[in-house]
């Protein structure tokens, strides 16, 4: 059994030496983002890609069906790695849901790992500040000493899908991290990237900002791990 610190919609569980912030799927995002252990990725995502009206109308299950809801919030999701347990017992991580890989059953709760290793980091572009970002790129990285041993990039308008991990990180794991390694890693993601076209932007434009905001977001996290 895990170790539970709050009675409500939205409590910290640790399982096995490691924490969660564990909301049932019925929460809605307005409860997480007060949560004061949300992981300050996360906590941005929902305060930068939702409004109030949203964050409170947005369930968990609600957002994570209809992932164009709330791009930002799912986005960091992937990035830190978060999963799921449905009602049969069954757990998943939430790209497998947005996959539909393997998935069965209704969610009955999200769990958000509290890892204090990863460093985020977030870039977009939208034609103007308070619009749905025309494509972005949200970062989850956990170095050993400079050593990529965790790295993922979630992007949004980069794919047909509005939200995606990509697949093009996994050669970097295990490698030292430096500045030729970054653009060598927003060059991977960029170059896997098949984005649609639409009127906020062409394939081309939507292809190369995906590596330009991988980029940028990479940069985020090695000068956070750098401090």
């Amino acid at each position: 059994m895990g170790e539970k610190k709050e009675l409500n919609n939205v409590l910290v569980q640790k399982i096995d030496g490691l924490e969660y912030l564990v909301a049932n799927a019925n929460t809605s995002l307005d409860e997480i983002e007060q949560h004061a252990a949300l992981p300050g990725l996360v906590r941005e995502s929902l305060k930068n890609g939702t409004n109030w009206h949203h964050r409170n109308e947005y369930t968990v299950e609600k957002s994570l069906l209809s992932p164009s809801l709330a791009q930002q919030w799912v986005a960091a999701l992937l990035a830190v790695g978060a999963t799921l347990e449905f009602e049969d017992g069954a757990k998943a991580e939430v790209v497998d849901l947005l996959v539909r890989r393997g998935i069965r059953g209704k969610i009955k709760s999200l769990w958000i790992p509290l890892d204090d290793k990863l460093i985020g980091g977030e870039s977009h572009v939208s034609m103007t500040p308070g619009d749905v970002p025309i494509v972005s790129a949200t970062v989850g990285l956990v170095l050993n000493g400079d050593q990529i041993t965790t790295l993922r990039v979630a992007l949004a308008g980069s794919y047909k899908e509005s939200v995606r991990l990509s697949p093009a990180t996994d050669g970097f794991i295990g490698k030292k991290l430096n500045e030729d390694l970054l653009q060598e890693i927003a060059a991977s993601v960029e170059a896997d990237a098949t984005p649609k076209a639409d009127y906020r932007g062409s394939e081309e434009y939507r292809k190369k900002m995906t590596g330009v905001l991988t980029r940028r977001a990479l940069e985020t996290c090695w000068k956070g791990a750098l401090k």
